[in-house]
């Protein structure tokens, strides 16, 4: 949906399997961006059931 509409979601999660459905995953240390990490293949959100 994010590609249609050209918008952009943030999803903040203590759950580590949501990262699977991101374009990207940020990591965040001490409040700030720690690490990036692109995902070239994601899980369609259907799968989480």
């Amino acid at each position: 949906m994010n590609r249609q509409l050209g918008t952009t979601t943030v999803i903040i999660r203590h759950n580590a399997s949501i990262q699977e459905v991101a374009d990207r995953v940020l990591f965040f240390a001490e409040g700030r961006i720690s690490r990036i990490r692109t995902n070239e293949s994601r899980r369609d959100v259907a799968e989480f059931t």
